[in-house]
């Protein structure tokens, strides 16, 4: 567990530095192309996520994930944050966390079914 929980961190905060490089590459695009980008961004961070996780069965590893996207989606809802501007991130975190607790459940039970058989 305590590896997932490192490698789920590693794996996210990896994602993130990219996101950081790519700003800091100055582009001129707009605003909706940046709501685009990101919600593109999180969706392979999903895809990434899913495969990693189911791979190794590492159930920790997820729940990095959904923790990471539970944050950008407070963020982006709450009244000190974007007010919930940015639909498209917001749609997109709200499915990776639902996709991940779906994947987690998916572990979880099939590992109980394979013990008890």
């Amino acid at each position: 567990m305590p590896f997932g929980l490192y490698f789920g961190w590693i794996t996210v905060a990896t994602i993130a530095n990219v996101t950081v490089f790519l700003v800091s590459l100055g582009l001129d695009v707009s605003q909706l192309a940046q709501e685009r980008l990101t919600a593109l961004i999180l969706l392979v961070g999903l895809a990434i996520g899913i495969r990693t996780m189911t791979k190794f069965r590492d159930i920790s590893y997820g729940l990095v994930f959904i923790w990471a996207n539970l944050g950008i989606l407070l963020k982006q809802l709450s009244e000190t944050g974007y007010q919930g501007q940015y639909i498209r991130i917001i749609l997109a975190a709200l499915f990776s966390v639902l996709v991940f607790a779906v994947f987690i459940y998916k572990i979880i039970h099939d590992d109980f079914i394979k013990d008890t058989i």
